[in-house]
């Protein structure tokens, strides 16, 4: 066995450095910027963003790289293609402001399958080359996973056994670094050295297992998924009812394995004894002819009954997607498998900003359906949104405090100011200055829901509702002599390896080591409940968020920083504590 020289990996190094450089760049500021938000207590929203654009860079500067090799482009051009990518990044930046709100989640995770999607058909190739291209690419992807586990695995053990053996009291986040370190610039830069560089002439090597892997498993997966899907097709034609969501899931299930069984053997379709490809791919676009009528009455009957969603639009799109590619595949001559990645790339990139995009249509779909309910109750006037009567029945204000809530937690207040009277308007860009993301939320439903003369959140039994209540102090002062240890309590973790919380009734029971502690939470949601307005709950005194707890001698205080609670006739649940114990 030949090991590497030290010269053969520095050289293939530099190599990759200068062939990648803009990459190795979003690599090394991602990682550099991930380390220093592993050292800070809360993520910073701005830094969140940075990491999120450098790793879009990625995949969007080795697309613009290959593409400016394969078809040769200038060094003029090629400045010119990596300043437009550059652009394009900053205006990721600002699409995806702010990263805290869910839909810019769903944008960056359109965004990011878009310019992967992107690498994948960026080089000028032949069908058969692209093809070849990939699949290196693939196989890049798998064994740099494999060498950067390897890796991490073996280094975390050397660590730990160091640690252990030599008293170091090393910190925990040593391990979080390492793996920042390794998948962030060693995965990077080993995966972008077998990158493939002459696009036109790659010589097909085809895998034999992959054949047997479509043949004996992707194959019979996708018959199983067919033979289910008919079956409940002839249930929904016989009973004459309408199909029930899951089927379209199963249906995109039999659309993924299909496809990716077409693509995996696509090289040795015309190849002698296997004329069961062709037979097999034209067989499995002909039966998607039947299912995709079922697929998209699945999906609209969603639609009509709760409205447009983010998920229910991508399954929409899928649809829309799966017909064009079934008529082209069943009618056109060329077949080019180039078709299905650029396809995807130019839909996710639609889907992800715009009027068109995901967000945009889930958004007015689902106001227009706020509306709809406002509108039942007589309570649309004037093109704006007037307080529901006062004789409501229970389903119709669960159903329409629901709804509320998912808009400002999804889209926030903001998303609604257009439908509500210019007082609310005002009240709701005060709240909107709340720092914390949960409490301006929070603080936004609150406010609309008393204003339009909902009750509370509803429960399904009509005699027994759920109240959520929230408190918070913005500033904890405390002193801490007479005590000699402090400890971090957070109800959401459940404690740690120092400190453990159960919740018994209005009681905390927090064990500290070999001590247990009980803190009566009763005086503190009393505290909460007096008071009515929830910017007075978000910004109590201290002292009404502090419980003496333990007994002379072995005393301690818990200091609440934020506290979320459900109450309803049973008793109260806790989400959620944040705040301290000094422990004497």
């Amino acid at each position: 066995m030949k090991w590497p020289s030290i010269n053969r990996i520095k050289e293939a190094t530099t190599q990759t450095l200068f062939r990648f450089p803009l990459e190795i760049f979003c690599a090394l500021s991602g990682t550099v910027l991930m380390l220093w938000q592993i050292d800070q207590d809360n993520p910073d929203d701005q830094v969140v963003r940075l990491i999120l654009c450098a790793i879009l860079g990625l995949a969007l500067f080795l697309s613009l790289t290959v593409m400016a090799e394969s078809y040769a482009f200038s060094k003029v051009k090629r400045a010119i293609t990596q300043t437009l990518g550059a652009l394009l990044l900053v205006l990721c930046w600002f699409i995806l402001a702010p990263i805290e709100t869910e839909t810019s989640i769903i944008r960056y995770s359109f965004l990011l399958v878009a310019f992967h999607l992107l690498v994948s058909f960026a080089p000028k190739t032949t069908i058969e080359a692209f093809w070849e291209y990939n699949k290196q690419l693939f196989l890049r992807i798998l064994i740099s996973g494999l060498y950067s586990g390897v890796l991490f695995v073996g280094l975390c053990i050397a660590i730990a056994s160091t640690d252990f053996l030599f008293d170091l009291d090393l910190d925990s986040k040593i391990y979080q670094r390492l793996f920042v370190v390794i998948a962030g610039l060693f995965n990077t830069v080993f995966f972008l050295a077998g990158v493939p560089n002459h696009f036109e002439n790659l010589q097909q090597d085809y895998p034999k297992g992959l054949k047997i892997f479509t043949q004996y498993v992707l194959i019979p997966l996708a018959t199983i998924y067919l033979v289910i899907i008919l079956l409940y097709e002839g249930k929904v034609i016989l009973e004459w009812s309408l199909p029930k969501g899951i089927i379209s899931w199963l249906i995109l299930g039999y659309a993924v394995y299909g496809i990716l069984s077409i693509l995996l053997v696509h090289p040795v379709r015309h190849s002698e004894g296997n004329n069961w490809i062709k037979n097999y791919s034209r067989l499995f676009y002909i039966l998607m002819v039947p299912l995709l009528p079922l697929l998209c009455l699945a999906i609209i009957v969603r639609i009509q009954s709760y409205g447009i969603t983010e998920l229910r639009y991508v399954v929409l799109v899928l649809a829309a997607w799966l017909t064009g590619v079934t008529l082209y595949f069943l009618f056109s001559k060329q077949q080019n498998i180039k078709v299905i990645p650029f396809s995807l790339a130019i839909l996710a990139l639609l889907s992800a900003w715009g009027p068109q995009s995901a967000s945009s249509v889930s958004e007015s779909s689902q106001r227009n359906r706020l509306i709809r309910l406002f509108d039942s109750q007589g309570s649309w006037r004037d093109n704006k949104l007037q307080p529901m009567p006062a004789n409501i029945t229970d389903s119709v204000g669960n159903e329409t405090i629901n709804q509320l809530r998912f808009m400002t937690e999804r889209y926030g207040a903001a998303s609604l100011l257009t439908i509500l009277s210019q007082n609310l308007n005002d009240s709701i860009a005060k709240k909107d200055t709340i720092k914390n993301k949960y409490t301006r939320r929070y603080a936004g439903t609150e406010l609309l829901r008393k204003e339009l003369g909902l009750k509370s959140y509803y429960s399904k039994n009509k005699n027994n509702y759920t109240e959520y209540y929230q408190g918070s102090t913005t500033t904890v002062d405390f002193s801490i002599e007479g005590y000699t240890r402090i400890f971090s309590v957070s109800w959401y973790n459940q404690g740690n390896d120092e400190l453990s919380i159960v919740q018994d009734g209005d009681t905390l029971r927090i064990q500290i080591e070999d001590k247990l502690y009980k803190a009566n939470l009763a005086t503190i949601y009393k505290n909460i409940e007096l008071l009515e307005e929830t910017e007075s709950r978000n910004n109590m005194v201290p002292d009404q968020l502090m419980i003496n707890i333990g007994q002379e001698g072995d005393a301690a205080k818990l200091i609440i920083r934020q506290i979320d609670y459900e109450k309803d006739t049973v008793g109260r649940k806790l989400n959620n504590l944040q705040g301290f114990l000094l422990h004497k």
